[in-house]
């Protein structure tokens, strides 16, 4: 029950939080921030309406059925927001750099914990916080071009199965795709 378990602290949620070493449990909880800061910059404007959307992602998915990681870390952001903002304007890593350290994290993730999950939830945010502002676009959405290649460049970050989300959405996948194949022309 979704009450218990925000009302004690305990259970189910410290259960998950249990099973990460301090310094992985931050960048968890730090994820969220640094997708907003590469996705909100890639064009050169934070918008108001991207950190509006921000925060209501932040409450939505604190309360919204999703994996127990997943739940757990919305949650402790949704109630901490002050606290987990101060700790990581103390980090001074890059974003970019800073989500090569999530996946890898992720990756030691055991599967049961839904690391996955959580990735798909950061780049669904991505996406929202994107689409945020800016001009309608032929895909139906108001994404700028820059932050277009930010959300491909994340794809690759968070290892995002873009093929779950082209059912959702194939006129926009179809875009990210794009930038993919210039992204890969580049480094070959």
């Amino acid at each position: 029950n979704q009450e218990g378990k925000q009302k004690t602290g305990s259970g189910i949620f410290m259960a998950v939080k249990s099973k990460f070493t301090e310094e992985i449990w931050e960048l968890l909880l730090f994820a969220p921030f640094w997708v907003m800061e590469i996705i909100s910059k890639a064009d050169g404007v934070t918008d108001v309406e991207q950190k509006k959307i921000f925060y209501q992602e932040i409450k939505r998915l604190s309360t919204e059925k999703n994996s127990a990681l997943t739940e757990e870390i919305f949650s402790e952001i949704n109630k901490n927001l002050e606290r987990v903002s101060s700790n990581l304007s103390s980090d001074k890593r890059e974003p970019t750099y800073a989500m090569l350290d999530l996946r890898s994290a992720l990756d030691e993730i055991p599967s049961e914990l839904a690391g996955e999950g959580f990735c798909d939830v950061l780049f669904e945010m991505g996406i929202n916080i994107a689409d945020a502002s800016g001009a309608m676009t032929n895909s139906g959405r108001r994404v700028e071009q820059a932050e277009l290649r930010a959300l491909a460049g994340l794809a690759i970050l968070l290892e995002i199965d873009l093929a779950k989300l082209e059912k959702k959405d194939p006129k926009f996948v179809f875009q990210i795709h794009g930038y993919l194949k210039r992204i890969e022309k580049s480094v070959l």
